[in-house]
């Protein structure tokens, strides 16, 4: 104990400052464009806008000076997520609600959504957990899994193919960009339901992608844990509790650079059919 006293005697300690994700660190994270006019002037569509990640991606393309399409399960969720977004002399997005859990209407939302706009990057980012699925419970009942699958998978596979085509015979080179997660390549006894209709995904996209070879880029981003309320912590939260040299947490507005870089940079084109991991640290 002697030795261990004299040892800690010669240090010298200094308090670490709560890591706060606030509007400070989401404006130094959104500042700065990353693809310079690399989309400027297009047009996208986020799914899912209302959540974390959807809301970042929306206002990095829009300060990226794109026209933006936010489309939630409702009105009033689209409502509050515009609330929080900064657009100066940019356009105010346009506002669509549109259920994923609908499967059987989303084909003709994609058509005339297609229609009316010149869309040529579509972002499917849309996703649920339930908090079950966080247990490593794997006999989800039938509602709560036809829901989960519904949005994470169906959707994504309904949609795909009919944005693909609309886009190929406009002749527009078009992007389309999964959120998968990286918690389809893991090892670990939790949230499989989830992790399912991720690797569903990769598998997916792996398989169209070819398809399309030369007209529509369809990539996947797999992220590791994302500071959102269905990851770990929220806004407000402090998220140095979960962060250190070997173990990166993501903040939304990292994701959303990420995929502004893919979708506008070029980088899509060499990347179709693949998944990309964007995660540090985390032990799958």
């Amino acid at each position: 104990m002697k030795l261990l006293d004299y040892v800690k005697g010669r240090l010298c300690y200094e308090k670490i400052r709560p890591l706060i994700y606030d509007e400070t660190l989401r404006r130094k994270y959104s500042t700065g464009s990353v693809v310079g006019n690399g989309l400027s002037g297009k047009t996208a569509l986020v799914t899912g806008a209302g959540g974390g990640i959807g809301r970042a991606i929306v206002q990095r393309f829009i300060h990226e000076g794109c026209r933006v399409v936010m489309t939630d399960k409702s009105m009033g969720v689209l409502e509050h997520s515009l609330a929080q977004l900064e657009f100066g002399m940019n356009q105010a997005p346009v506002l669509l609600p549109m259920d994923l859990m609908q499967i059987d209407c989303l084909g003709e939302f994609a058509r005339k959504v297609m229609h009316d706009y010149p869309i040529s990057i579509w972002i499917n980012c849309a996703g649920m957990m339930h908090e079950a699925d966080k247990c490593g419970r794997i006999n989800l009942d039938e509602l709560e899994w036809r829901q989960l699958m519904s949005v994470n998978f169906d959707s994504v596979t309904t949609l795909v193919p009919i944005i693909a085509d609309m886009m190929s015979q406009e002749c527009v080179h078009g992007c389309i960009i999964n959120i998968a997660s990286i918690l389809a390549y893991s090892l670990r006894f939790s949230h499989t339901a989830y992790a399912i209709s991720k690797i569903g995904l990769v598998r997916y996209v792996e398989c169209i992608a070819p398809v399309y070879a030369g007209k529509v880029s369809i990539v996947n981003i797999a992220p590791g844990t994302v500071v959102t309320p269905m990851g770990v912590g929220q806004y407000q939260s402090d998220i140095s509790r979960c962060t250190n040299l070997l173990n990166h947490l993501i903040i939304p507005e990292e994701m959303a650079a990420l995929v502004a870089f893919v979708a506008g940079g070029g980088v899509a084109s060499y990347l179709s059919g693949k998944t990309i991991q964007a995660f540090a640290g985390e032990q799958l």
